[in-house]
């Protein structure tokens, strides 16, 4: 992980070479570099991969302030660890006399793969849609990436194709969407405070940003929304060549794309992931879907994906703890999230092995088979069962009672209650003897 940045540096031509500009911005010029020595820095503690990403900033940006300003945002950021997330890799003052002498700069992944907007760009020139695999696994990984950092009340703020970055598959088809430039990420205090900074790109804002008014993290689930019009459609929901900003914002406020992207998208995609599009692109904050609904409630090939792969999901506190009984769920040690390597029986266990025993990875298995069949009606509460037993797996009698918590919070009359509790406790008990 990252560290924020402390004494002047020197890297650039002596640990990196800067091979070629990638892009530029008011901030400044983004770099492809190379790596010259493979030793890590005992300086920096820095470790380049082979290529990297380096951004860096005018030098007009680098007054003692802003630099004390970029040190805590790469503080907040080095601190995320998500397979979706662009990570970091440094950040330093320049201290090498020549071009970039005084200049800060951030080191991070090179996604060899490009950005969404040019795979948009690729799929408008071929004149044909995304290939619907394609398509379901950038948005699962992408609302992955959200839901973590939104568990972490930290808001991107300039969700938008361009700052979506792809891995790729040896077929040249991508691999992993990586979300990154969190430059305008802002944190939300532990009262949800809501922010009111107009930020972002025009293009891709929010109706609460579009107006004025505060808004909280599902200003970028309007966004991902909006992106993703675009990428099932070929086609910018709101945004028309020669508009005027005011005019996009009437738009963004007002007009409803949703019956135009289902008559041009429904031969190819069906209805549910139209579904998603539109609970995202709710108007009002308060109705709009989160990055959790999207993983887990909205049923669509979104929600399969994630059961399939294991994709990372935060569930939101009061999704995990909403109980009609008067009796709080017992304290859990379980890490926030299931990604982490858990110890058990003094041992480490891997992630894919503990998810396997502990169902939330599909088996061959009668006991799997038969968890899916009897709550294949209700995704949502067969998610959540599989998170109980992984955060409850290391006392039985605090996995029975939150078993017994979770499934009569559910007023859905069609659930095996007694059925479910046996199967989950009577194959976890084998798998502990």
């Amino acid at each position: 992980m990252a560290a924020p940045v402390t004494d002047p540096t020197k890297i650039i031509g002596r640990e990196l070479h800067l091979d070629r500009l990638i892009g530029s911005g008011g901030f400044g010029e983004v770099y492809l570099a190379v790596r010259t020595k493979l030793a890590t820095n005992p300086k920096h503690n820095f470790t380049f991969p082979a290529e990297c990403v380096v951004k860096v900033m005018r030098r007009g940006l680098c007054t003692e302030e802003d630099v004390a300003a970029m040190n805590r945002e790469v503080a907040t950021l080095s601190s995320m660890d998500h397979p979706y997330i662009v990570p970091y890799i440094g950040a330093w003052v320049e201290a090498a006399r020549g071009k970039f002498f005084g200049c800060y700069c951030l080191a991070m992944r090179y996604c060899e793969g490009g950005d969404l907007h040019g795979l948009i760009a690729h799929f408008i020139k071929n004149h044909r849609l995304p290939p619907v695999d394609v398509a379901v696994r950038i948005m699962a990984q992408v609302f992955s990436a959200l839901n973590y950092s939104h568990s972490r009340r930290l808001i991107h703020r300039d969700i938008k194709p361009g700052n979506v970055f792809l891995t790729l598959q040896k077929s040249g088809m991508p691999d992993k969407a990586m979300v990154g430039d969190y430059g305008l990420v802002r944190s939300l205090d532990a009262t949800r405070q809501l922010v009111k900074t107009r930020v972002g790109t025009p293009t891709y804002i929010s109706p609460e940003i579009a107006a004025g008014e505060a808004y909280s993290t599902k200003t970028d689930i309007f966004s991902a929304g909006t992106m993703f019009y675009e990428l099932l459609s070929l086609h910018r929901p709101f945004w028309k060549r020669m508009m005027t900003d005011q005019q996009l914002f009437r738009e963004v406020l007002h007009r409803d794309p949703m019956p135009q992207f289902r008559a041009y998208t429904s031969a190819v995609y069906g209805t549910t992931l139209a579904d998603v599009i539109e609970a995202c692109l709710t108007k009002h904050e308060d109705s709009r879907a989160t990055a959790y609904d999207v993983l887990v409630r909205l049923t669509s090939p979104i929600t399969a994906y994630v059961l399939k792969y294991a994709i990372p999901v935060y569930p939101e506190k009061d999704a995990l703890t909403a109980t009609s009984s008067p009796h709080p769920p017992a304290a859990s040690c379980a890490p926030d999230s299931l990604a982490s390597v858990i110890k058990a029986d003094g041992a480490a266990v891997t992630v894919r092995q503990r998810l396997e025993r502990l169902f939330l990875i599909h088996k061959g298995t009668t006991v799997c088979a038969r968890l899916t069949r009897l709550l294949s009606h209700n995704p949502e509460l067969l998610f959540q069962v599989r998170v109980l037993v992984a955060c409850r797996s290391d006392n039985t009698d605090h996995l029975e009672n939150g078993l017994a918590e979770l499934l009569w919070a559910f007023p859905d009359t069609e659930v095996p209650f007694q059925e479910v509790v046996d199967l989950v406790m009577c194959d976890y008990r084998k798998l502990a003897e």
